[in-house]
């Protein structure tokens, strides 16, 4: 009988040893790693550098066209980091509204040409230059629209 009185008091010493052995490894690695992600900062944001705080040049696709307002889903500038898992970056829509100074370029492997509203489509690839910060604007005017074809 003394040998399971002696054992009943000596678990829970071992669990209490255990628990904080568990915690002061699962510490000690996470210091270890915040240390690692520290050093390696620098190397990260020279290969992938934050975007500019001010954007005023996107280049997307026309998801819709809603009479001179121009609906473009463009890779979200937010998320800059290549992803871990090989996913795609994702997306965000900003809205282009053409007005009567909007200058419009067809742009294709044989050079430059005018181009009207009309050579916009659903699915079109284009770039649009603004005052505006696209960054934190989702609605501006347009002053230049390229179409690439």
């Amino acid at each position: 009988m003394c040998y399971t009185n002696a054992m009943k008091k000596l678990v829970p010493v071992i669990i209490i040893v255990a628990l904080a052995a568990a915690y002061g490894i699962y510490w000690y690695g996470t210091q270890k790693g915040e240390q690692k992600a520290d050093e390696l900062t620098p190397l990260v944001e020279m290969a992938f550098p934050k975007p500019a705080e001010v954007i005023n040049v996107i280049n997307g696709t026309v998801t819709a066209v809603y009479g001179a307002t121009l609906a473009i889903e463009i890779e979200n500038p937010e998320d800059y980091l290549p992803h871990a898992d090989g996913s795609l970056r994702a997306t965000s829509t900003r809205q282009a509204t053409m007005t009567p100074n909007t200058v419009i370029t067809i742009d294709s492997v044989s050079g430059s040409a005018a181009g009207t509203s009309a050579d916009i489509k659903v699915g079109s690839a284009i770039t649009v230059r603004t005052d505006a910060n696209i960054r934190t604007t989702d609605k501006f005017d347009a002053i230049e629209i390229s179409v690439m074809q």
